[in-house]
């Protein structure tokens, strides 16, 4: 639990990715996992909802934000938004998966973590400023 509080704190100030959002249904269930990326120690967190997957890590002074669906199976192929040419893969079941950043292929292994651990996404208006 600690390295998922601790996930959720640097992922909180170390990074800034702007997703897309949707509306959630309240059926839809959430799994939440973090995990550590095997070459450079940094740490990922990986958001489900429903089928749609999300997966976040601060990779040294580049973010890496994919997405995409999970299969029955477990299995996920992510894609990064907006046409850029990285992609990723979860297995659900088995906890482990893999990234491109650039030409460097990037292993992590993921655990389930409970609430309130996972991604957050802050927003704030100022006024008069």
């Amino acid at each position: 639990m600690l390295a998922a509080g601790l996930l959720v704190a640097i992922l909180g100030t170390g990074c800034s990715a702007d997703p897309e959002t949707r509306p959630v249904s309240a059926t839809e269930r959430f799994t939440g996992f973090a995990g550590v990326v095997e070459e450079s120690g940094n740490f990922l967190a990986i958001a489900v909802l429903g089928d749609r997957v999300r997966l976040f890590v601060c990779d040294n002074a580049d973010e890496i934000f994919l997405e995409g669906s999970a299969s029955e199976d477990g299995m996920v192929t992510l894609k990064a938004p907006g046409g850029k040419q990285r992609v990723g893969f979860f297995n659900m079941r088995q906890g482990m998966g893999s990234y491109w950043n650039g030409n460097v292929l990037r292993s992590f292994k993921a655990a389930p973590v409970d609430r309130p651990a996972g991604l957050y996404e802050a927003r704030s208006q100022t006024r008069d400023v």
